[in-house]
């Protein structure tokens, strides 16, 4: 560490493929001890699967202009270029051994002050594994002195692979191809072998959220597909609640609307245990449907209980609508019983479950009700109360609401509108429609419901 800045590279070989724990330690020369720093698990260490990305400094004594990649794909040109330490050089040569013990394949390259360009283009027929050495002619001495080497170099065929989170296969990775995934870690769609193997991004053997939502970063430039890479530090280890409430909306519908809480990117699996008899799953949808980095998958298991799993990678706090239909007048709970998430680098998080919502509105009334006024005599103002039955398949109701003296006269008309069924009221301050305050004496409120006419007297007393 040179004034506060180090460089370098990590490499494993094959032997060493495994699960570990890393720990950062630094050296303090005062002390001469090495403090602990920080530490991550697990790290991954992958055998002969991905891409690995050579840090353009990786080779001694030449720099390149770009890291390299360890695979490199037939009929596709790749251009290279760099610069030698050593300016005296005249040439670079890449010597490329099959593993197989094939012909080897060599690149040369002219260098200049230095300076080398070129390009590297292998057939269909090269497609074997390689190692990589690097050589360089030394003219005084006419000799190819060795200066590095890396191994393996995977050439793969460009007709028998497809991009890896490119399920479908039309050549680019996309939403669709996440909206796939998470379909298939569901269970509500089958993935043939090919499209599994290209669909398993986190190299662990099988489908499941964290490839849906290593995909979905994917195909909005959040990660490169091949790299386990660290996109966020991981949070501390407190269980992570589900918030929610419970909304009766119109139409006789309930909203159950989710949250997160402080978590924008991540996977989620929710399993909800509901009486089906009460209610009904209608639907689920992002807040905002037009939100393009939120995808939701359903699968109703068996009646009454509903599993839902979803991907999101977006600078919003993570939500979710869930959308019943009533189907009694008794209120209803839904129970979380499953909470299920996994961060941004694909590590599953402590939960908080089950967790219960419950609906603490009254029932829809069976019958259309006037109820008598309170407080009555009154003097200043009145509460008048009513009940509204689902008459319209559930729809709004027309509803007109009226004073009315003892001569049988409007005075003042206090609704006219749709309502939905349920539980109302409405208050009169003894004011006509003119906006004059009325005398004392006895009046009579008239709520007419389609052509249902019910009517109460009322006592003002100024």
């Amino acid at each position: 560490v040179i004034a506060g800045r180090f460089d370098g590279h990590l490499l494993f070989s094959h032997e060493q493929a495994g699960e570990y724990e890393l720990d950062l330690y630094v050296y303090d020369k005062e002390e001469d001890s090495w403090p602990w720093l920080d530490s991550f698990s697990p790290v991954q260490v992958l055998q002969g699967q991905g891409e690995i990305l050579l840090p353009a400094t990786y080779f001694g004594g030449l720099t390149l202009d770009v890291p390299l990649s360890n695979q490199l794909t037939t009929g596709t040109s790749l251009d290279i270029g760099g610069t030698l330490t050593d300016t005296s050089l005249s040439k670079i040569q890449f010597y490329f051994s099959p593993t197989n013990g094939d012909d080897p394949t060599r690149f040369f390259f002219d260098v200049i002050a230095g300076r080398f360009d070129g390009h590297l283009l292998f057939s269909h027929e090269q497609a074997v594994e390689y190692e990589l050495d690097l050589y360089v002619y030394d003219k005084e001495e006419d000799s190819w002195p060795w200066l590095d080497s890396f191994s393996p170099v995977q050439i793969l065929d460009r007709t028998q692979i497809s991009t890896l989170g490119d399920v479908d296969g039309d050549g680019q990775v996309s939403l669709a191809d996440a909206l796939l995934v998470l379909q298939a870690a569901i269970g509500t769609h089958h993935l043939d072998t090919k499209q599994t193997q290209t669909a398993d991004v986190n190299f662990n053997g099988r489908l499941d959220l964290t490839d849906a939502l290593f995909i979905l970063q994917a195909s909005l430039d959040q990660r490169i597909l091949g790299k386990m890479v660290v996109t966020a530090k991981p949070t501390d280890g407190a269980p992570l609640p589900l918030h929610g409430r419970l909304e009766d909306i119109e139409d006789n519908l309930y909203l159950l609307r989710l949250s997160i809480p402080d978590r924008t990117v991540g996977a989620f699996e929710l399993e909800f245990q509901f009486d089906s008899q009460l209610i009904e799953y209608t639907q689920t949808t992002p807040p905002q449907p037009t939100n393009r980095s939120t995808l939701v998958c359903t699968d109703i298991l068996e009646s009454g209980t509903l599993r839902v799993m979803g991907i999101a990678a977006s600078d919003n706090e993570l939500t979710l609508d869930l959308h019943f239909r009533r189907r009694s007048q008794i209120p209803s709970t839904i129970t979380v019983t499953t909470f299920r998430y996994y961060d941004a680098n694909g590590q599953e998080q402590s939960t908080i479950s089950p967790t219960t919502f419950s609906s603490d509105l009254a029932p829809i009334p069976e019958h259309f009700a006037l109820h008598p006024n309170f407080p009555n005599p009154f003097n200043s103002i009145t509460t008048i109360r009513y009940e509204l039955p689902i008459m319209i398949n559930g729809a709004f109701t027309p509803v007109h609401l009226a004073i009315y003296n003892l001569m049988g006269q409007r005075i003042r008309t206090l609704l006219d509108q749709p309502q939905k069924p349920g539980y109302h009221k409405t208050t009169w301050n003894g004011i006509d429609d003119y906006g004059l305050p009325v005398s004392s004496g006895v009046y009579f409120y008239r709520v007419a419901v389609g052509d249902q006419i019910q009517s109460r007297p009322l006592l003002l007393l100024r």
